[in-house]
């Protein structure tokens, strides 16, 4: 059972959004297969537990990953539905690296550079309350792979998420005390 404000102890999140981990690596690769027209399996996680072989020099192929993430801000509110809860509000700024490998792949990474930029192509970023923000760079990273040169460019682009999260943090129903003033806080005291 987990802990609430009554009960005292640490507080877990009773609400934790979809979007987080392996989800959140769909939506981006569904994203770059969608502005790109290239394969779903030619557009892969940066990284993988289990990398799988790198595509022939001549095959073109994506490598896409969030390579920063900033909290710009929070909040909390308390919600008095039910028995009451904390609702946290974090914003962040992620920005994200999409490595375009191949012969094409600086006419790919131009497409998706140009094509993220379209209202359309962000539809799905939009689903899953991601906003657009800019593409910061678009860089020439030719890579070393056994001794062979490989062709790869490098786009990376930034998307704000607000993350929503909520902690069974109970309304107060009741409370005991006493309410005093000293003598110095009586002769400033004002009634309406």
């Amino acid at each position: 059972m987990t802990n609430t404000s009554a009960t005292g102890g640490y507080l877990l999140p009773t609400f934790i959004p979809d979007v987080e981990d392996l989800v959140f690596d769909e939506i981006l690769q569904a994203i770059v297969v969608g502005i790109t027209g290239m394969p779903g399996q030619l557009v892969r996680p940066r990284w993988q537990p289990v990398p799988l072989p790198q595509p022939e020099p001549d095959v073109d192929w994506i490598a896409v990953g969030i390579t920063d993430e900033n909290e710009e801000g929070s909040s909390i509110v308390h919600k008095g539905d039910g028995l009451g809860y904390d609702e946290e509000t974090t914003h962040n700024l992620i920005e994200v690296t999409v490595s375009f490998y191949g012969p094409h792949s600086r006419k790919i990474a131009n497409t998706f550079r140009d094509g993220i930029r379209i209202a359309q192509n962000r539809e799905l970023m939009q689903q899953y309350d991601l906003g657009f923000v800019d593409v910061m760079r678009m860089v020439a990273a030719p890579e070393l792979v056994n001794e062979v040169w490989r062709q790869r460019s490098d786009v990376t682009f930034r998307i704000r998420r607000a993350t929503v999260r909520a902690y069974p943090v109970e309304n107060l129903v009741k409370g005991q005390g006493v309410i005093g003033l000293d003598n110095r806080d009586i002769e400033n005291w004002e009634t309406p």
